[in-house]
């Protein structure tokens, strides 16, 4: 390569630094320069004075004929000075050959069919062109420029083109790939003519980069990957359109635009601040099919005015305490959206087009805060249900022109095992809630979140996800650029507080993953339940085993329910209800789960199974055991049916894998874990793990004692009288395992 330095020969002819090859002179520069071969560089013997010219593109070693102006022909090279490219000329008549640097293939597209990029006679020199060349397109008829494409006319593929550098010179040239090609370069792209990347094509250029004072576009599905891009005219636009998207290893810079077009991303690697003066905008579009519907929205630029999005006054941010009690929304406009947080606006079939100078990149911290409220739960003058964590929640939201995973999400804002099993630490606590809109605003509607409405929405809405997954199912762990949602911050955390966003969550495939995850998910077995009630409304719940979660509480795989005042299903750990749970592989066929509903009627219900994976799509069992009724019902063979008074009931059904009900005379299994009768008490004990709690019901589903928090490996119950009748024990460790004994006592 040239060194970063002036090459100076006599007559004042300077040859400046191009390490970085900067720009494309490869043509006769005002006709003062002719080029024998890309190689050999003659100066004219009647050039005087001082003139500055660039290196023609890809050229790294240049032969320079200096003529003396007084002679009529070459004359001999001068025979007392140095060969450097600072040397002088003693004679006018005499001549000096200078060499700078390497040479390097060059290759001019001359192909007069305009697609034959792997046609050999299409390239001059003849010959297709390899890593090593530089690629000079200099077409005077738009109609025979380069097509690269993947796959060709008769169906076969082509493969992968190649290039070391690419100069694209004159207003009719132009670049395109199509019909699934990739092309690599190794160094750079010089263009002031289109560049079009379509067809899920790939342009990739991981150490080079692209400096375009011209139009591109990068459309169906297509990539392109480059270490630091730039747009040098004012005039000049990238467009970035379906799933399309551009990714950038280093920097940046904008004098022209870029425009991301909805399901488009544009991701950056490293924190590196973008420098420009052009215009970066994202258009997105709301997909909602009512007038009264909300879109949660964050601003995936630095600064943008809430107004800007829509004609509607129903703009809103949430306050997540009032008087630290609960939060509530309030009304926002003409202001700038907080990067990272999270705001609703109502309206459907618009389009948002946030524009500013720069996207968002790099770290970003984004406050959280939560109420002091840690009292019962109650119901307040709207007979709404108000629990200690209604002041907890809050709306932020992706701050990046590109989804983030949110298993990264969580994962960065959780903190390590404890040695107790369980997460604890971070701010982040059971998923994160992404707003659906299934439902239409009715006045039947009364929940925390909008109690003082005449009408409102149902919180059951919010798809929650977690790593074990989603409920209800289908929402696959990203959440695109401009989503706004709401998490759940730890109730022991210090306020305020931050929610961490990285370059490293930022992804543009469902097959993204991270080296750096706190705890893989390889194996995952899941059932998916619904509570569907006389009007067929169905509530949904996650239960499954993984192999990075614990059966204790864990804030990465679980998730509490969001609202105790809504009909639910939910299973429960240490007695409080949870959508979401995920429990540690192995899978074993012995263990159980106590499950919860809450029924807001007196009504008639039904539990189903939605969808399942891993073991449970096979042969494996599972069924429902229903306390009150003193039936076990095999759901793979149809759902269950059942009436209900209105309440919440947390001790009537277990989820469960074997069919056969333990009495007392029956062998127990696990003798590590024991509960027995004797006479004068009931004992249960552990030899892996101490006893947390224990629950005795009478047959027909009463709670008849309950003791809590006891962390002994022992328990003697000799509170009850002995009646002699059936009655069943539940006791569950401090690891979270649980066994469920039928006795006589």
């Amino acid at each position: 390569m040239i060194s970063n330095s002036t090459h100076r020969t006599p007559y004042g002819i300077h040859f400046f630094d191009t390490t970085f090859f900067k720009y494309t002179l490869c043509l006769l520069l005002f006709g003062l320069l002719s080029l024998n071969g890309f190689g050999h560089t003659v100066v004219n013997p009647s050039t005087t004075g001082s003139r500055i010219y660039e290196i023609p593109c890809g050229v790294t070693k240049i032969d320079i004929e200096v003529w003396g102006s007084g002679g009529t022909g070459r004359g001999d090279k001068a025979n007392n000075n140095t060969n450097t490219a600072d040397g002088g000329i003693d004679a006018q008549n005499d001549a000096k050959r200078v060499s700078i640097g390497e040479e390097v293939s060059c290759k001019t597209w001359v192909g007069d069919n305009g697609i034959g990029w792997f046609v050999p006679g299409n390239w001059e020199p003849k010959g297709i062109p390899t890593a090593d060349d530089c690629i000079i397109i200099n077409t005077i008829d738009g109609n025979k420029n380069p097509k690269v494409k993947g796959i060709d006319s008769d169906n076969n593929e082509n493969g992968i083109a190649y290039a070391k550098s690419i100069t694209i010179l004159g207003d009719a040239s132009q670049l395109t790939l199509s019909n699934q090609a990739e092309l690599q370069v190794t160094d750079f792209i010089v263009s002031n003519s289109p560049i079009y990347i379509t067809d899920g094509s790939s342009l990739i250029m991981e150490d080079g980069y692209l400096e375009s004072s011209a139009n591109g576009t990068i459309e169906d599905n297509s990539l392109f990957t480059v270490k630091n891009f730039s747009v040098t005219s004012t005039d000049a636009s990238w467009d970035i359109n379906d799933t399309s998207v551009l990714v950038i290893d280093e920097t940046l810079t904008l004098d022209g635009d870029v425009t991301l077009n909805n399901d488009a991303s544009l991701v950056q690697t490293n924190d590196d601040t973008n420098s420009s003066t052009g215009t970066f905008t994202v258009n997105r579009t709301s997909t909602t099919s009512r007038n009264t519907d909300y879109t949660y929205w964050s601003s995936p630029v630095q600064s943008f005015n809430i107004d800007n999005i829509s004609t509607t006054s129903y703009r809103y941010e949430w306050l997540p305490t009032i008087n630290d009690e609960y939060g509530n929304w309030s009304k926002v406009s003409n202001t700038n959206m907080t990067v990272g947080k999270g705001y609703i606006i109502r309206g459907n079939n618009y389009t948002a087009s946030f524009q500013d100078d720069k996207p968002n990149n790099g770290t970003i911290n984004t406050t959280i805060t939560r109420g002091t409220y840690n009292g019962s739960d109650y119901t307040d003058i709207s007979s709404t249900a108000v629990t200690k964590i209604d002041d907890n929640w809050n709306l932020i939201g992706n701050p990046y022109p590109s989804a983030i995973n949110a298993d990264e999400f969580l994962t960065k804002n959780s903190d390590d095992l404890d040695a107790g099993g369980s997460v604890s630490g971070g701010t982040i606590e059971g998923g994160v809630r992404i707003w659906s809109h299934g439902t239409e605003i009715s006045a039947a509607n009364d929940t925390p979140f909008y109690a003082n409405e005449i009408e409102s929405y149902n919180i059951d809405d919010y798809i929650t996800y977690t790593l074990a997954g989603s409920a209800p199912s289908g929402f696959d762990g990203y959440i695109a650029s401009g989503q706004g949602f709401f998490v759940l911050m730890e109730h022991a955390a210090s306020t305020p507080n931050t929610a961490t966003f990285t370059n490293a969550m930022r992804t543009y495939s469902s097959e993204y993953t991270n080296s750096d995850f706190y705890r893989t998910t390889s194996e995952k077995n899941r059932i998916w339940l619904n509570l569907i009630d006389s009007d067929d409304t169905a509530q949904s719940m996650l239960l499954g085993y993984f192999d990075g979660a614990v059966n204790a509480k864990d804030p990465l795989y679980d998730a509490l329910i969001m609202n105790t005042s809504s009909t639910s299903i939910y299973s429960l750990i240490d007695n409080e209800a949870f959508v979401i749970q995920g429990k540690a592989n192995p899978f074993l066929e012995t263990d159980q789960v106590s499950l919860g509903i809450i029924s807001t009627k007196k009504d008639v219900f039904t539990i189903g199974i939605n969808k399942l994976d891993g073991v449970f799509e096979n042969d494996q069992d599972i069924y429902l055991e229903d306390l009150y009724e003193d039936k076990i019902h095999n759901l793979k063979d149809s759902a269950y049916s059942f009436s209900s008074e209105a309440g919440t009931f947390n001790d009537r059904f277990i989820l469960r894998y074997q069919s056969s009900t333990l009495g007392v005379e029956d062998a127990i299994v696990d003798a590590s874990f024991k509960i027995i009768a004797t006479k004068n008490f009931i004992k249960a004990s552990s030899t892996t793990s101490t006893i947390n709690k224990i629950v005795v019901y009478d047959i027909i589903g009463r709670v008849l004692y309950q003791a809590n928090k006891l962390n002994d490996s022992e328990v003697k119950l000799d509170q009850l009288a002995p009646t002699y009748s059936p009655l069943i024990v539940r006791a569950t460790l401090t690891n979270g395992t649980t066994k469920t004994q039928k006795l006589i006592y």
